[in-house]
């Protein structure tokens, strides 16, 4: 419940003393205090039929408000709750509807009938026009954004628990992309914004390496997809996620502890063909190719019987992986506070277990937060913020995914020991067994410890001089260590010899046995000077200004040792041998200043304006393009504060046309894995040392030197220009609200290397340049429903975004004709464009393979039925290259989505979270595109495909299917890049399910809990596709990864 001053509630209970009791309605902008009460007879009402009607308003919690309005609509006969929620109004008729509101929360009427008592539950209203976001070095009320910012609160962040909160994002904010790529422990999901990349994430205030922050210390997490971002330089070209955490509030500690324990498994795994499969399309494969079959009938036979040793069949999968495996999450925080002092503190842990059979993989993660603001003066306020974090990740020495993908490899006759003795694993030379490889103990592990310390310490001084003016200083340090060890421990596979009786070594693995260290540090020390002014003028003039310097110094330093062991009994660097060792290290030192000023202005919440600028400096660049200038401008206009709509209708809450435009600076140019792309210092002449070759001169190692190359003194920042127009609308009472945003940017300047060379004996290569440009455009919509009926509270809310990016200059060298210009020129093309092969459909006979143009270089006579054909795009007669044309999209959705439900009643609460994508391509190749691929198994949808009747008779009758028929890794003809194996894909998947019960106050007070909730919920529970296998989401060209997870938690929220 929200606390109100002291004051205010003396008042009310004052006011309450009055035998006639009437209450102007309290609206969302009323002052809390004695000049919003209001009390007088009514004159009108009528009291011939009048009763008195009794009740008590809480909230969600069943907690008492104070203070609530309760109006008879249409007139001003009312009255407001006591210091225990109940209220008493006399002269009350049948039929007369009833209206209750509270500050922050939703107003919800009802009628009166017969009875005389009523219990009224008001929720929170968390889209309150007062509320308030934050923005690039502050915050502002929602109503008067002029950017296009997205935002999400506490409540939502903490639904269905996540092992990391980039998880909780997808679906839920308009532009915002979230891509999760897989579920191994410890996993984060891409994030980019409109699609321009990844975003700068700070928490409090300070650039964090990614997102690995407990939910449960979440306030708000706020998105700036525009030119608003760019008062944040250098690194927000992408855009800004800005996470705020919780702070103390004014009042006795309450302890909350937030628990859950979890169950996970894969949302899907292609089935493989067993044994009996296999054989036959292996035989299959041999005669198709002219070779006699491997098995025969009779062998095939006994394949299918699956009975007699050498016959079995095994399935990969329950061998290699465990059905489900735990995930805990548990969190405690304090929070309170005096006048004075005000904390949060809060502590959490992870723990999250793969799904090997071996339980060799698995992540935890411990975090604390410390958050403490004193008011040492009047004046003067304090604030000191500590957090942190610990996780480590343990797993396997192979990559998980080679592990996954091993049970695409595994014949199903394969054994997973050889005679079945455990320990003994089966092996072939050409396939390892992914069992051994999945065994910490047997083929070693790789280790991952990170841990980051952020400490962050402010004074705010309140200029008693200058009313609204404040200046603030601000120190942060960061530091981040990741210490990463890997250990190959050398392994044998075996097979047996029936007749000797022996086990003979087929492969030995990672021999011989190595370890390598790798240890990075970063050190980041921030310094900012602030000034703010706050000042209304004439009760409609409102002004924000700040003023701000800000300078930042990063440290890193990076070393790595290898070593190789003849004996791997110890894992330590020191236990290995001088002979073949490797060690390397590098140090860097990097700083940027930066001035950003920014100025509010609005009319009445009418007409607003916001300015913005930010000048950064940035060593990369020469002398003369150091600094950059880089300003954003914004207007809004609130249609709904207008006479000509104000005074002729009540159904608009907002009604706001905005616009920005702002350019930005990078001097990073971050890949899609966030490592920067930019070449620092490239107006320096000089030499390299070392030089990436060595040199022997008699016994000793001796590093090269090279040149810098060509130095560029033109390098200079990259631009981003962003124009984007919006239209929000909230319309009666907030029960319907709606969003369009339209955006372009225009991007200059992008880092490239020139196409042309240079001869070798001029000693030096092109610099980089600022050579390429791009754009990106796109919309996003969002529209949502909240209502209460009785006792029933129900939200509505869907969002959807469209970007497509063009490529506008690509340099490259010229092709060598026009076609070639058509189809690689990417100049002046939408860059999710992919070339290949129509494909018109397969043969059905041997006629209609003689009518089609040649495809084999061999007059069709490898062609079969079943055979894919292929458009002749230039009517030669012949398909090849010059036939290949535009046919898909790209493998990145343009369109994403997403439809969050909810509902309370009387305590039980429900949510639903779906989240999907669409207009874009799935390529499948390799063992996802081929039967047989490489030799390896084959997933069972391949058995449907042409095949012949009787497989040992060449004259039977073909049976049509979808795929062509057996061939090993795939005839060429039939793995060319076409419309065949590029699937045109969606998704809509159930993101998060979650259902909750909120025991009532009154059960709660004899035991002194304040609130209990208890709640079962699941992530990625249901998924709709048309993908014949694989994860839609984060799908593979050529390989299964290890899946997502489909997770079922049950938890508890417990406050004293």
């Amino acid at each position: 419940m929200k606390k109100e001053p002291v004051f205010a509630t003396l008042v009310l209970l004052s006011v309450m003393t009055s035998p006639t009791i009437m209450a102007t309605p309290w609206h969302s902008n009323t002052k809390v205090g004695p000049e919003s009460i209001v009390t007088k007879t009514s004159s009108k009402q009528n009291y011939v039929n009048a009763k008195t009607v009794k009740g008590t308003v809480v909230d969600e919690n069943g907690i008492p408000i104070i203070g609530a309005n309760i109006v008879v609509a249409g007139t001003t006969h009312g009255t407001v709750t006591d210091i225990d929620g109940n209220f008493t109004l006399d002269g009350v008729n049948n039929g007369d509807k009833l209206t209750i509101s509270y500050i922050g929360y939703i107003e919800q009427s009802l009628v009166v009938n017969q009875n005389s008592e009523y219990k009224i539950v008001l929720k929170e209203d968390s889209q309150s026009l007062d509320e308030v976001v934050v923005v690039g070095y502050g915050t502002q009320k929602k109503v008067n954004l002029t950017g296009a910012v997205a935002a999400i609160g506490a409540d939502e962040i903490i639904q269905a628990p996540v092992a990391n909160i980039s998880n909780a994002l997808a679906g839920r904010l308009p532009g915002i992309r979230v891509q999760n790529t897989g579920g191994t422990p410890g996993a984060e999901s891409s994030v980019d914004i409109r699609g321009f990349g990844k975003p700068l994430i700070l928490v409090d205030g300070v650039e964090q390496p990614g997102f690995q922050v407990d939910p449960n210390e979440i306030e708000s997490i706020s998105v700036l997809k525009d030119a608003s971002a760019a008062i944040y330089g250098v690194k927000a070209g992408n855009g800004v996620v800005l996470i705020t955490t919780k702070k103390g509030a004014e009042g006795k500690a309450q302890i909350t502890y937030n628990g859950s324990i979890g169950w996970q498994n894969f949302t899907s795994y292609p089935d493989m063909v067993d044994a009996a499969g296999y054989a036959e399309l292996t035989d299959e494969d041999a005669i198709n190719r002219g070779n006699a079959p491997v098995y025969g009938p009779d062998k095939l036979a006994l394949f299918r019987e699956g009975t007699q040793e050498g016959y079995k069949s095994y399935d990969w999968k329950d061998i290699l992986t465990r059905k489900n495996a735990p995930q805990t999450q548990h969190n405690i925080n304090v929070n309170g506070g005096t006048e004075k002092v005000k904390y949060f503190m809060s502590v959490g842990y992870l723990n999250q277990e793969g799904l090997y059979a071996t339980k060799d993989i698995n992540f935890s993660r411990y975090n604390f937060r410390s958050n403490i603001s004193a008011k040492i003066s009047k004046y003067l306020t304090a604030d000191a913020q500590l957090s942190g974090h610990v996780q480590d990740k343990m797993a396997p020495y192979d990559d998980d995914t080679y592990i996954i993908h091993g049970i695409t490899r595994m014949h199903p006759y394969y054994s997973p020991y050889a005679n079945d003795e455990e320990g003994k694993h089966y092996g072939l030379t050409n396939f390892q067994n992914p069992l051994a490889r999945s065994d910490a103990n047997v083929s070693g592990y790789r280790k991952e410890r990170k841990k980051l310390f952020n400490g962050v310490f402010s004074l705010k001084y309140d200029m008693p001089f200058i009313p609204g003016l404040s200046a603030k200083v601000l120190f942060s340090y960061l530091a981040k260590v990741e210490e990463f060890k890997t250990f190959a421990k050398e392994f044998k596979l075996y097979s047996y010899d029936k007749e000797s009786g022996k086990y003979n070594t087929v492969f030995t693995g990672n021999s011989p046995s190595n370890l390598t260290r790798k240890d990075y540090t970063q050190e980041q020390n921030m310094l900012q000077f602030s000034l703010n002014y706050n000042r209304t003028f004439l009760d409609k003039h409102n002004v924000q200004a700040l003023f701000l310097y800000e300078q930042r110094e990063d440290l890193d330093d990076y070393l790595q040792a290898y070593r190789q062991f003849a004996i791997d009994a110890l894992d330590q660097i020191n236990s290995g041998s001088d002979k073949n060792k490797n060690n390397a290290g590098v140090a860097s030192e990097l700083a940027n200043a930066s001035f950003v000023g920014r100025i509010n202005y609005d009319y009445a919440s009418k007409y607003l304006f916001e300015f913005s600028f930010r000048e950064d400096g940035s060593a990369k660049f020469y002398k003369n393009n150091r600094w950059g200038f880089f300003p954003s401008v914004s207007v809004g206009w609130r249609l709904s504060e207008e006479s000509f709509i104000k005074n002729n209708t009540q159904i608009f809450d907002n009604l706001k046309i905005r616009a920005s435009y702002g350019v930005m600076g990078d001097d990073q140019f971050l890949d899609s894995s966030g490592n920067p792309q930019v070449l620092p210092f490239q107006y320096l002449t000089g030499y390299n040392y070392p030089g990436g070759t060595n040199y022997i001169f008699g016994s000793d190692v001796v590093n090269s030197l090279i040149t810098k190359g060509l130095a560029n003194t033109e390098y200079s920042w990259l631009t981003s220009k962003i124009l984007n127009v919006g239209f929000d609308a909230s319309l009666w009472n907030r029960k319907l609200e709606a969003s369009v945003d339209v955006f372009y940017r225009k991007r200059d300047g992008l880092f490239a290397y020139r196409s042309g060379s240079l001869p070798n004996t001029f000693g030096a290569s092109f610099p980089q340049e600022n050579l390429n440009s791009d754009d990106f455009r796109g919309f996003e919509l969002v529209l949502g429903h909240t209502n209460t009926v009785g006792d029933w509270t129900y939200s509505v809310k869907g969002n959807m975004s469209f970007t497509r990016a063009k490529n506008r200059h690509i340099e490259q060298a010229d092709p060598i004709n026009s076609y070639k210009n058509w189809t690689s020129n990417f100049s002046d093309r939408w860059n999710n464009m992919s070339f290949g092969y129509k494909c018109v459909g397969q043969f059905q006979d041997q006629e209609d393979i003689n009518n089609w143009a040649i495809q084999d270089d061999a007059g069709n006579t490898t062609m079969m039925p079943g055979d894919l054909k292929y458009e002749d795009f230039n009517g030669d007669g012949v398909i090849d290259n010059n036939d290949i044309q535009p046919i898909t999209r790209s493998n990145t959705p343009e369109i994403y989505f997403g439809l969050d439900l909810s509902a309370s009643w009387k305590g039980f609460d429900f949510s639903l979270l779906m989240q999907g994508a669409t207009n874009y391509n799935v390529y499948m190749s390799g063992c996802l595109g081929n039967a047989m691929f490489n030799g390896s198994n084959t997933l069972e949808c391949f058995m449907d495909r042409w095949h012949r009747e009787d497989l040992y008779d060449p004259e039977s009758a073909w049976i049509p299917g979808k795929y062509p028929s057996t061939w090993n890794s795939g005839k060429p003809s039939n793995t060319r890049v076409s419309t065949f194996n590029h699937i045109s894909s969606y998704y809509l998947r159930v993101k998060n399910i979650e259902f909750g019960y909120t025991f009532p106050k009154e059960w709660l007070s004899k035991v002194y809990v304040e609130r209990l909730r208890l709640y079962v919920s699941g992530n990625n529970v249901l998924t709709f596709d048309n993908l014949p296998f694989g994860d839609p989401e984060a799908p593979s060209s050529d390989r299964i990864l290890y899946p997502q997870l489909k997770i079922w938690n049950i938890g508890v929220n417990v406050t004293f």
